[in-house]
């Protein structure tokens, strides 16, 4: 039986490596990992892996095997207003039995309609008679006024009694947290009441108040 003859140089083309360095006929391009790769790594006992993620991101599990980038907003302060100061005669006085205003406010405008706002107040109260109290509530007053006390918007209101004599001074930490659910400009005021009609006093500390307003990021 006859042999074929193979030719060899037909089959093979292009450059053979060879061992320990040499250069070859031609060279072999590398490949540029900045811009020759696309697409996603694949990612151990399955999933999709990452393809971006952006500054102040996190990775979460998204199912049981699978990573996700996600942005860091739930519930951070997004900003923090205030206004705090000393009132003229070193208090405000009111016998109204019906809130009214004191005239310390503070406005916010939040960055989302789903941000919530918190509202701190810190001053001093007292009630001039025994059984009697003063009552703080919360105002949204712009763009509409609206006493967050009432039923619609929960239970923003505080109140403090006397003591026997009538002489109690407070040093009083109150706060609620508003849902305006708008990006327009917001403005927050205390009011105040007297119980039963007696002298309610507010800032009674030496006149001094502080009114903070925190948005609360989407949570």
């Amino acid at each position: 039986m006859a042999l074929s003859k193979i030719d060899v140089s037909k089959m093979i083309t292009g450059v053979t490596p060879l061992t320990n360095g040499g250069t070859g006929g031609t060279s072999i391009p590398a490949t540029n990992l900045a811009s020759g790769v696309t697409g996603t790594l694949p990612v151990g006992s399955g999933g999709t892996g990452l393809t971006s993620g952006t500054t102040d991101q996190l990775l979460k599990f998204t199912g049981s095997t699978t990573l996700a980038s996600s942005a860091i907003s739930t519930g951070k302060i997004g900003q923090v207003v205030f206004n705090q100061g000393t009132v003229s005669g070193s208090h405000i006085v009111t016998t109204s039995t019906s809130f009214v205003g004191t005239g310390i406010n503070q406005g916010i405008t939040c960055s989302a309609t789903s941000s919530k706002v918190l509202i701190e107040v810190y001053t001093g109260m007292m009630a001039s008679n025994t059984d009697d109290d003063v009552r703080l509530a919360i105002y949204r007053t712009a763009p509409t006024n609206n006493n967050l006390s009432n039923a619609t918007y929960g239970a923003a209101q505080f109140r403090i009694e006397a003591g026997t004599g009538g002489t109690n001074y407070n040093g009083t930490t109150f706060s609620f947290i508003d849902s305006p659910s708008s990006t327009v400009g917001q403005i927050y005021e205390v009011y105040m009441r007297s119980g039963a009609g007696a002298s309610a006093y507010f800032c009674q500390v030496n006149g001094m108040y502080r009114l903070t307003c925190k948005e609360i990021l989407a949570w």
